[in-house]
């Protein structure tokens, strides 16, 4: 079993299970959930450059080795400076955090497994989760819908009771789902049949109170 199929009964309990999407919109949401998954490779590659897999750092940080242009070019450049800032912002003071990167965890109890975006365990043994949202957001919305935040809340308490149940862990810190949004528009706007493309991206700083969008402001587990 997996943490992601608790979110998905929770959207069924609230809008039911036969919900009907068109065709358009089943290819819109495809298209979405196929550029999160290569925008979070972006992240473990970006990750791989900076960080061993025992979560140390690297003593140099190794060159990238995909080839990218244009608006991919920016998209990567743009999500490797957050997370450069996010880890200096943990690294202050000379400290030296482990840094992991898709963290499989499992709860043998349960026989449930999630998997974490990122984990920074500080030298307290405080182990801080962050989670990658790239998802899009209608043009007047002024914050994260209610039921995306609920649907983070339930993804992120699993990982957190995961963690101190079957991995020790006695502290958690952050434990926050970071909303990153995908400018999606069509290639020829003046051709409703053009392909779809990922024009660019928006994500909030790692100083959450220079974030002036609510839509870009961390969703943090209830707790």
């Amino acid at each position: 079993k997996r943490v992601t199929d608790r979110v998905k009964r929770w959207y069924e309990d609230r809008f039911g299970k036969d919900k009907k999407f068109t065709e358009e919109e089943k290819f819109y949401n495809e298209f979405k959930r196929e550029h999160g998954i290569q925008y979070h490779f972006y992240f473990e590659d970006i990750h791989a450059r900076y960080f061993n897999e025992d979560g140390t750092r690297k003593t140099a940080t190794v060159p990238r080795t995909i080839d990218l242009q244009g608006a991919d070019e920016e998209l990567y450049e743009r999500l490797e400076k957050y997370f450069v800032a996010l880890v200096k912002k943990f690294s202050e003071g000379n400290k030296k955090p482990l840094v992991f990167s898709e963290v499989i965890v499992y709860d043998p109890k349960k026989g449930e497994a999630g998997t974490i975006d990122l984990l920074i365990v500080e030298e307290t043994g405080k182990a801080n989760i962050l989670d990658w949202k790239f998802m899009t957001i209608g043009a007047m919305a002024d914050d994260v819908p209610w039921y995306k935040q609920g649907a983070f809340n339930i993804q992120l308490g699993r990982y957190k009771d995961i963690l101190k149940d079957s991995y020790g862990v006695k502290e958690i810190g952050m434990n926050r789902a970071i909303p990153i949004l995908m400018d999606v528009k069509r290639k020829n706007p003046k051709n409703p049949n053009s392909e779809l493309v990922v024009k660019g991206i928006e994500i909030g700083s790692v100083d959450v109170s220079k974030i002036k969008d609510l839509t870009l402001v961390p969703v943090s587990e209830e707790t």
